[in-house]
């Protein structure tokens, strides 16, 4: 728990760094690198547009022990693709600074304001860069001080048109002893909470006279001061002056916000407002790279050691200390090489002779394993063509007892049929078949045939092309004994003497049906 404790409070700090912001919001430690520990190098970045000499950076301490530490020239942070926000404050008063006469007005104050922006604008390019105008006097019992002139826009007639649009304020509050005075502070606050939420560059320019408000009612300027630094937003001062020798409070509220302040008398009217011109476009000029602020890199060799405790750093710069938190890497193989080479070689040898070992063992397995797989694979070859051969062996004999089997039964029937035909030699059988169909007949004699095939092919005995005739639609055999017709499957059936029948033993005159075929047996 309480190295969590530690740890907690510990990333808290590099948040938010002790006494920075509580002294200099605008500078703090970051980019802590210990890629090359012990070598730790990091980054102070200061929004002071003012280049810090290395005699500024007094002291560095880790964990509390002083180091020794190299600076490296300071480098800018600009980036110039984001366009900047300006917020315009223009202090419209009733009476002048240096009378109490209600005859008197702050008239030559106003013209001189109006005349400045609108020659500053144009003469300055201003680009895709935004500005905002709001007029401010007193707040009295109004929740805000700020009136809008002009919303933010690059647009530069819509800017001259609203500077010129704004008319002078006769008729303002009126606070006994304090009528030269408005509220200077308060309005630069509101303008700095518009301006706090906007992405990249941005400024606060504020005509003034140099008199604010600073009583119970009105903000402070350390309050405001703060907040400028905190929300990162330069404040920049015009004054118009006529009382000579009298120094303004607001000029070091604006050079502590890291903006500035520049007085210009009314002793001539014209010069004065060139003046204040040219005095805008140079600062309007150097605005950007100034917000932007420096970077300097810091480095310095660690007296840690090397593990998982968070390291605090603290430096010193012009008096004032900024922190950060360092975690030096955890111990690694690399680190115990390097601070024992020898043994390191050593081991390094041993592994890589076990290395080999392994290796040489492996491929040696493999080897032996491949071979016995092409073993295994000439054999089961070997045996699948002997099963080959012994298969077409096997058939061969089947084949040979096939036909064997075929000529025996071939024989047996020839020798039956020679049988068959010597017993209608002998009987001197003289049978006819008179075929009828489609209104033609013809006769077919049967004396030296056993079997005598009928169908609708040419390959039949007797051929009959009629479409209602099966291509081998019956037979007519003789048995030795007797006729018989016998249905080869045809389609129209067998038809005797008007009975259909699979096989028939025929007598003379019968009369056989086949489709629309008439075959008449004589015998």
């Amino acid at each position: 728990m309480i190295r969590l404790a530690k740890i907690l409070l510990a990333g808290m700090l590099f948040i938010l760094p002790a006494g920075a912001f509580a002294q200099d919001n605008g500078s703090y430690l970051k980019d802590v690198n210990v890629d090359e520990f012990p070598e730790v190098s990091f980054v102070y970045h200061c929004d002071n547009p003012v280049t810090l000499l290395e005699r500024d950076f007094l002291k560095l301490t880790e964990n509390g022990l002083q180091v020794d530490f190299d600076y490296k020239s300071a480098k800018s942070a600009v980036v110039k693709d984001k366009p900047m926000h300006i917020i315009i404050l223009w202090e419209n008063m009733r009476y002048a600074v240096n009378v109490k006469s209600v005859t008197d007005n702050g008239q030559p104050q106003f013209d001189f304001t109006k005349c400045t922006l609108d020659k500053f604008f144009r003469n300055a390019n201003i680009g895709t860069d935004n500005f905002a105008i709001y007029s401010f006097n007193r707040r009295g019992n109004s929740d805000k001080t700020l009136s809008s002139v002009v919303n933010f826009t690059n647009n530069v007639g819509q800017l001259q048109n609203g500077v010129s649009s704004l008319l002078f304020a006769d008729k303002v509050r009126q606070d006994k002893g304090f009528e030269n005075r408005t509220d200077y502070y308060t309005a630069v606050r509101e303008a700095v909470e518009i301006l706090q939420f906007i992405d990249g560059p941005k400024a606060v320019i504020v005509f003034t006279a140099g008199y604010p408000m600073n009583n119970s009612g009105s903000d402070s300027s350390e309050q405001v001061k703060n907040l400028a630094l905190a929300k990162h937003v330069p404040i920049y001062n015009v004054q118009y002056s006529v009382r000579n020798g009298v120094t303004s409070s607001v000029e070091g509220f604006a050079n502590a916000s890291y903006g500035g302040s520049k007085q210009f008398s009314d002793n001539s009217a014209e010069t004065n407002i060139d003046n204040a011109v040219q005095y805008l476009l140079g600062t309007y000029s150097q605005m950007k790279e100034r917000w932007y602020g420096y970077d300097y890199e810091l480095s310095y060799t660690s007296q840690t050691e090397r593990g998982d405790e968070m390291v605090e750093l603290v430096l010193n710069v012009s008096g004032s200390q900024y922190r950060a938190n360092m975690t030096p890497p955890a111990f690694s193989i690399m680190l115990w090489a390097e601070e024992n080479l020898v043994l390191a070689i050593l081991c390094g040898v041993g592994a890589l002779l076990v290395l080999v070992f392994i290796i040489w063992f492996i491929v040696k397995m493999l080897r032996g394993l491949s071979k016995r797989k092409r073993e295994n694979r000439a054999l089961a070859s070997k045996m699948h063509r002997d099963k080959e051969e012994a298969d077409k062996r096997i058939a061969e004999l089947e084949d040979d007892k096939r036909k064997i089997l075929e000529a025996e039964e071939q024989r047996v029937k020839d020798a039956e049929q020679e049988r068959i035909l010597k017993i209608m030699h002998t009987k001197s059988l003289r049978c006819n078949l008179v075929c009828q169909y489609n209104n033609q007949h013809f006769n077919y004699p049967i004396s030296n045939k056993v079997e005598t095939t009928i169908g609708r092919e040419d390959d039949n005995d007797v051929v009959i092309p009629n479409m209602t005739v099966s291509r081998h639609h019956a037979k007519i055999v003789f048995t030795g004994t007797e006729f018989q017709v016998v249905d080869l499957g045809s389609s129209n059936k067998v038809i005797v003497n008007g009975v259909i029948c699979k096989s028939k033993t025929l007598r003379n005159g019968d009369m056989i049906g086949l489709g629309e075929a008439v075959i008449t047996f004589y015998c």
